[in-house]
């Protein structure tokens, strides 16, 4: 079940960290791009990784990003996280990777080494 969090649920500290409800994201921005570096949040499902990418998101818009890049992991439960966040596939190699990957046979939820880049255009 999915609670309502708002930006004064969560902080954000000098590290370029959003913290709050026993979770953290860290995050870098650099002139009009962004990158989410790591995410955890606890327990999942009830939406707090969500409201700290919404936090995130209204801090890249404010420093005047306009794409926000996120290495995932090749799980389904990554992957299918940031998709329903409006991340995708923008870059025309990573497009081609997972064609591969999924062509090659390979199940996403069975490949926790690799890392693909989704992509938000804010």
């Amino acid at each position: 079940m999915a609670i309502e969090f708002d930006d004064a649920d969560f902080d954000v500290s000098d590290w370029r960290i959003i913290y709050g409800c026993c979770s953290e994201l860290e995050y870098e921005i650099d002139g009009v791009s962004a990158t989410v570096h790591s995410i955890n949040a606890t327990p999942s499902g009830c939406g707090i990784g969500t409201a700290l990418c919404r936090k995130f998101e209204k801090l890249a818009v404010d420093a005047g990003c306009e794409i926000i890049s996120v290495p995932v992991s090749l799980t389904s439960e990554a992957v299918s996280f940031w998709k329903a966040m409006g991340y995708g596939l923008q870059n025309k190699h990573e497009q081609d990777r997972m064609s591969k990957i999924i062509e090659d046979g390979n199940e996403l939820c069975d490949d926790t080494q690799g890392v693909i880049v989704l992509e938000k255009i804010l």
